[in-house]
């Protein structure tokens, strides 16, 4: 171990110890006194969830109490769980107590919860039944190991407990070769093992073996860094994150990326991350920036999780830590480009911040700190300039989506097929049981006037079969909920054809071959959408099933009025409508233009099976739940029961006024072909011919594109005569 490699763990040491204790140093700051006062309640509701553990030493040295399992353990109702209610919830308040209130009786309730953790099987070697998912509830424990280090060298305790560290975070992991020695990292490890592992590295003996360590860990980081193309649950080559085999944007990796504290503890040091493992880390952070409007994300994004969605807010320290631990290529002290999305998204006035603010308690990851809200209090002392929002359109192949953003509004659009998974119900745990249409060609739009709990999140009353742009059956709760189905899900289709192709990164397009492989394997639709700035140009083809029981749908959008039933919405007239309840049907096939209650238009050349309704809705959140209601303007397409070559053209304008779709005309775009052969537009105002070819069998005959060897989809944008891109 050379001098410079101690006094770089040491500087490592100094700084986590800052991170989870703090300084004091903004000690006036309303933040900072609201996570001091959450740290306050967090000791003492673990001082009285230790009581309940009824500890007890007698004179023979054996030591009693309610019996410990793990989370799996079928024997689990006879006690308490070892992670969620004793190592989140215990270990680390009797640390505080003992390490910022000198409270000595704290120090022996810890010593005794030790000893008593052992006692239950808690042991180098031990499956503890079970030990699936164990380390995923064990944040507080192995934090609570590495502060209380020295204690437990005084007192003879830490070679036991350092070994079962070393057993429960399996490090022997990091000396492995990724694909030789074990099969992949997932967002589950950089959320929890990330640390744990370095943690574990930390409290060993100050030797060579030390420094062998950490040296292993970091290379093992820099390989769960790396760009992955394959199903593992880490960071993808269009910078989403996976889990479970897919994109997950609500939760698991984004928690991964929170990580980035690990890159601060080690920046500028001899052990500090490459530089490619850095720019994969602020790569993904920002594709979570572009994926994400404010705080929410779009509903198709939130796996099993809709009513989460909020995920910005949880990991908003991320994109401060790597502001603070320099530019990886410039090698700026400060990275400018996280700080200005940070310092665009800081609002402490916000409910979401505060959420987090009033938080200070270990989890599956230990990161609501309050050292980690001093670091956020330095990079606002630089007073630097908030960033722009994202601008542009973004293809991300790895989630089966795309995303268009101008000023403050952004659209998502997602979908399904053979290499991307449909959604993710939880299973037997009954959650998001009734989302199977999230990736049904959904496209939501999410601007400044969108109201968080509208749309965004599901609130009470979301009718779950009319997704906004996603063409599906209308099912009853029985049918609809994947229960019917031994609660498939995670499900793969046989179509190939699924994604978006960017137009020098300001318009482009999206395209679908929809096959519902799973509950209707009869149920086939072409779907494409073509963005151009504010406008974006909805054509659908094909759209047939069996089914002569339920009516088959694309839905053009459902608002939640948030309780406002005046809230309103326009129909052919710059007139608004606030009546309530409403209803209207257009059986013709005149040209209608309407707009939803958030400031977006609609434009149907053909009106014929158009439905609009404003009403109080009734529905469920979950299965074995209570029903729910709430308010809705709602509008959709019907294609009757068992279409058999149904479909649809509209045009959506962002964010627009009655008096635009009044005077809107749908000249500005021409549809050359809508047929199961090819989808092809033609966008004058920007003289661009988009095509998605799905058969290849005949030729093309539109535009400059003449036949294609390949189902492809392309943009060809004419920049005068005699240049094309």
């Amino acid at each position: 171990m050379t001098e410079e490699e101690l006094a770089d763990i040491k500087t490592i040491e100094k700084r986590f110890d800052e991170w989870v204790y703090g300084t004091g140093r903004y000690s006036g700051q309303g933040p900072m006194e609201m996570r001091k006062e959450a740290l306050d309640a967090y000791i003492k509701e673990g001082l009285e969830d230790y009581e309940t553990l009824e500890i007890k030493r007698h004179e023979d040295g054996s030591i009693t109490g309610v019996p410990l399992f793990a989370s799996r353990s079928p024997y689990i109702k006879m006690g308490k769980q070892f992670g969620s209610e004793v190592s989140t919830e215990i270990f680390l308040p009797l640390v505080f107590d003992y390490k910022l209130n000198q409270n000595m009786e704290s120090f022996e309730k810890l010593m005794t919860l030790f000893d008593y953790y052992h006692d239950q099987g808690w042991a180098e070697g031990s499956g503890l039944g079970t030990p699936d998912h164990e380390t995923n509830r064990s944040s507080g424990y192995f934090v609570a190991v590495y502060l209380m280090r020295e204690e437990l060298k005084e007192t003879g305790r830490f070679d036991r407990e350092i070994g079962a560290m070393n057993w429960y975070t399996d490090f022997g992991k990091v000396y492995g070769e990724y694909k030789v020695d074990y099969t992949e990292t997932t967002a589950d490890e950089m959320r929890t093992h990330f640390l744990y592992r370095l943690l574990y590295a930390m409290a060993m003996e100050d030797t060579p073996e030390k420094v062998q360590a950490i040296n292993a860990y970091r290379e093992w980081v820099e390989s769960a860094l790396e760009l992955n193309p394959n199903f593992a649950g880490t960071i993808k080559p269009d910078y989403t994150g996976f889990h479970h085999r897919g994109i997950y944007v609500s939760a698991y990796a984004p928690h991964g990326y929170h990580m980035a504290v690990i890159n601060y503890l080690l920046h500028d040091t001899v052990f500090e991350l490459d530089q490619t493992a850095q720019e994969n880390l602020k790569g993904a952070l920002e594709a979570v920036d572009v994926m994400t409007k404010d705080y929410n994300l779009p509903q198709s994004l939130t796996g099993r999780f809709p009513k989460q969605t909020g995920i910005v807010s949880e990991i908003l320290p991320a994109y401060a830590y790597m502001a603070l631990s320099g530019d990886p290529v410039t090698g700026d002290e400060i990275d400018k480009d996280m700080a200005g999305i940070f310092m665009r998204l800081w609002n402490p006035d916000s409910s979401a911040l505060k959420k987090r603010f009033n938080k200070c308690r270990a989890g599956i990851s230990y990161i609501d700190t309050i050292g980690g809200l001093e670091l956020v209090f330095d990079l606002l002392d630089q007073e630097l300039p908030a960033g722009e929002e994202p601008q542009g359109f973004f293809t991300m192949p790895y989630g089966g989506m795309v995303i268009h953003r101008r000023d403050d509004w952004m659209v998502n659009q997602k979908g399904w097929s053979q290499y991307v998974w449909d959604y993710e119900s939880g299973g037997t745990k009954k959650e998001n049981v009734y989302g199977r249409y999230c990736s049904y060609g959904a496209l939501q739009i999410m601007s400044e006037s969108t109201p968080a709990e509208n749309g965004i999140t599901v609130q009470d009353g979301w009718d779950w079969n009319r997704v906004p742009g996603a063409t599906t059956k209308y099912l009853p709760f029985d049918l609809l909920s994947s229960e019917v189905n031994d609660y498939a899900h995670r499900s793969f289709s046989d179509q190939t054809f699924l994604g978006g192709v960017s137009s020098r990164g300001q318009n482009g397009m999206f395209s679908m071959q929809l096959h519902d492989t799973q509950y209707d394997p009869s149920f086939y639709a072409n779907k494409s959408s073509f963005f151009f700035d504010d406008e974006i140009i909805c054509l659908g083809s094909g759209i047939q099933n069996a089914d002569k029981d339920h009516e088959t749908e694309t839905t053009l959008f459902q608002s939640g009025l948030n309780g406002d039933t005046a809230m309103p919405f326009y129909l052919n007239s710059t007139e608004p409508i606030t009546e309530y309840p409403y209803e209207k049907t257009f059986t013709q096939g005149e040209t209608v233009w309407m707009m939803d209650p958030y400031g977006n238009g609609y434009y149907i050349p053909k009106a014929e099976g158009i439905h609009i309704i404003r009403n109080t809705q009734t529905s469920k959140d979950e299965l074995d739940k209570d029903e729910t209601q709430g308010e809705y303007t709602t509008a959709w397409i019907g294609h009757g029961k068992a279409p058999e070559n149904a479909g649809y053209e509209y045009v959506i304008k962002v964010q627009t006024t009655p008096e635009k779709m009044e005077q809107y005309d749908g000249k500005t775009y021409e549809v050359l072909q809508k047929d199961d052969n090819a989808h092809i537009i033609k966008h004058i105002p920007s003289n661009t011919t988009a095509y998605a070819v799905f058969k290849t069998d005949q030729p093309i005959e539109q535009g400059i594109l003449a036949s294609a060897d390949t189902p492809v989809m392309v943009m060809i944008k004419e920049d005068g005569a005699d240049k094309i891109v």
